[in-house]
């Protein structure tokens, strides 16, 4: 995560420079990020409405070849294909989402690196001193703006006089709330942070339910929706309580101005209105292509491993045949040369000469060099 620090913290730092309060600071950042991703919720909007357009067509598929998955599988790329769709445009919002977030756990925990650009080599010490580790800046804050104490003495020997000054200017407070702080199950104002966390991603989630519903979308994907959709509540309400209010608060920025940027995106572009979009998308010719070379590969890797799996049978239905006719060209050696005749016939050596080109057509399959199999041979004979 620490590599997603570096250009957010560069972002947040400026906008520090600027507004000068923490919290407003994290709001904005928010504010700006989802401006920016306006372009990707309005595509997945459009893949949303090309999806309920075609889904009788997967469905009626599903039912054809549901007993053939490979089949199905073939004729359902087919289709995304003739479509110009790709299940993976509706996912790239949640993940970019997913590295912002982790880019900001990273800054918030720790503020005095990428906030307040203190070299890391001086943080390394400081918190050496007061025996600390490196991502635990938050104490080394609450001690330098505390001014007293052993640990006070000993961070004023590592830090500069306006590294000092920087730190004890920094207000991590927003409308009276320690942002350092994580909150707990204590009642104070603190705990605000996680219900209104909790009640902004429930109000996500009771929207996203509406949409699905209005999509078309079958009865067995909106059950597991609304699975996914509830837990993502749980689970901010779980972390609002395990990371500083600082995450929390973005977290509910984000999810107040998805909500309003979503409904206005709705309102702007009606369902028919996307639907027509996605139709004359110019992406879609793109998105065929790529599409079907994938295809095209998964066809080819299906009749090479057809092809292999033949071939491999083949071949070890020739050694087993060629191992019997060796077994009982073995017995009747032996009985001949109790008499005291040659012990070895003719009928042996040609199934030998099978069994040794069998087991080289094995090694050039496998990539098992049989070096053994002229040695052998040589002694039998």
């Amino acid at each position: 995560m620490a590599i997603l620090g570096i250009p957010f913290g560069w972002v947040l730092h400026g906008l520090q420079q600027i507004i000068g309060n923490y919290g407003w600071t994290l709001i904005i950042f928010t504010v700006i990020v989802k401006l920016l991703m306006t372009p990707l919720t309005i595509k997945q909007q459009k893949s949303s409405a090309k999806m309920a357009a075609f889904q009788p067509k997967l469905k009626e598929l599903e039912k054809r070849y549901k007993n053939n998955k490979e089949k199905y599988q073939n004729e359902m790329m087919k289709l995304y294909e003739r479509e110009g769709y790709s299940p993976m445009n509706g996912c790239w919002p949640m993940l970019i989402q997913m590295v912002i977030l982790f880019g900001i756990i990273e800054v918030v925990y720790r503020p005095l690196q990428y906030i307040l650009r203190i070299s890391k080599d001086t943080l390394e010490a400081a918190c050496a001193a007061v025996h600390l580790s490196t991502s635990q800046q938050l104490q080394l804050i609450n001690i330098v703006q505390k001014g007293s104490g052993e640990g006070f003495d000993a961070l004023q020997k590592v830090f500069s006089a306006d590294d000092l000054m920087k730190i004890k200017d920094f207000d991590m407070s927003f409308l009276g709330l320690d942002l350092s702080a994580v909150p707990t199950f204590e009642f104070n104002w603190l705990l605000l942070i996680p219900i209104l966390a909790f009640a902004s991603a429930m109000l996500m989630a009771l929207m996203s339910l509406r949409q699905q519903a209005s999509s078309g979308m079958p009865q067995q994907n909106t059950m597991m929706m609304k699975v996914m959709m509830f837990a993502s509540p749980v689970m901010t309400l779980f972390f609002t309580f395990q990371l500083p209010a600082g995450v929390g608060i973005y977290w509910i920025a984000s999810n107040i101005v998805t909500f309003i940027s979503s409904d206005i995106i709705r309102r702007i572009y009606t369902p028919e209105k996307l639907a027509a979009m996605a139709q004359d998308d110019k992406s879609s010719e793109r998105q065929r292509e790529k599409i079907r070379k994938k295809r095209e590969m998964m066809e080819r890797l299906t009749q090479q491993r057809a092809d292999y799996e033949e071939q491999s049978n083949q071949s070890r239905n020739e050694l087993q045949q060629a191992k019997d006719a060796v077994t009982g060209g073995s017995s009747k050696g032996q009985n001949q040369s109790k008499q005291g005749k040659p012990s070895t016939s003719p009928d042996e050596l040609s199934a030998n000469d099978r069994i040794a080109a069998a087991r080289r057509r094995l090694a050039d399959m496998y990539g098992d060099a049989n070096d053994d199999t002229d040695t052998a041979n040589s002694k039998k004979k």
